[in-house]
């Protein structure tokens, strides 16, 4: 009975799992800012792949210019998808504790 659990268990989580490289660029574009942080790391691999291999014609279609910007940049940064950036708040607190 606990393997049956225990098997049904870890069976849903590999089928929770998206396959990003089945879905169309397009497709990809449109979830951005929308993945599921469980899935953020396979997301941007995805994609960065995906700008690897486009021309630079291809790349100004989804709004990625030829020198990183757009999604690459934001990837990178942790900007797109909806992950944390790198932080460059006012930090004007500061009173005692």
């Amino acid at each position: 009975m606990r393997t049956m659990i225990l098997t049904a268990l870890i069976a849903g989580a590999l089928m929770a799992a998206t396959d990003f490289s089945s879905m169309s660029t397009q497709e990809m574009m449109e979830m951005r800012g929308t993945v599921d942080p469980s899935e953020r790391g396979a997301f941007q691999q995805e994609m960065q792949a995906r700008m690897q291999s486009m021309t630079p014609e291809e790349r100004a279609q989804y709004g990625m210019g030829s020198k990183g910007q757009g999604v690459a940049k934001g990837m990178r940064d942790g900007n797109a998808a909806g992950g944390m950036g790198s932080g460059n708040g006012q930090g004007k607190g500061g009173g005692k504790r």
